[in-house]
């Protein structure tokens, strides 16, 4: 396994930035893959892909993890394998907006 210190994330383009994370997979332990990936996903959903690929392009690893930690995940509910295809669903995370007053 290569050391997050010493691995960069490169793509030629915003369009391949989520292929370059998968091809990381097989060299990387899971659990910075899935950090990396779900820094990926958050930052694609708030910025979009272009600015996305501006943030993580030419990055450590280890400098992503530090500049974007972990957030708080919520309970699993249920996992399992259906016809080979392992899941897991998670209950939702409340934030100060989502509260009832």
């Amino acid at each position: 396994m290569a050391n997050k210190d010493n691995v960069v994330l490169s793509a030629t383009s915003a369009r391949n930035l989520h292929h370059a994370i998968n091809d990381l997979a097989a060299t990387i332990p899971p659990d910075v893959h899935e950090h990396v990936m779900r820094v990926y996903l958050d930052l694609s959903a708030e910025f979009g892909h272009d600015e996305t690929f501006h943030r993580m392009n030419m990055q450590l690893l280890s400098d992503l993890i530090l500049e974007y930690p972990r957030t708080d995940t919520a309970a699993v509910i249920a996992s399992g394998v259906i016809d080979g295809l392992k899941y897991t669903l998670h209950d939702t995370i409340a934030s100060d907006s989502d509260s009832i007053e």
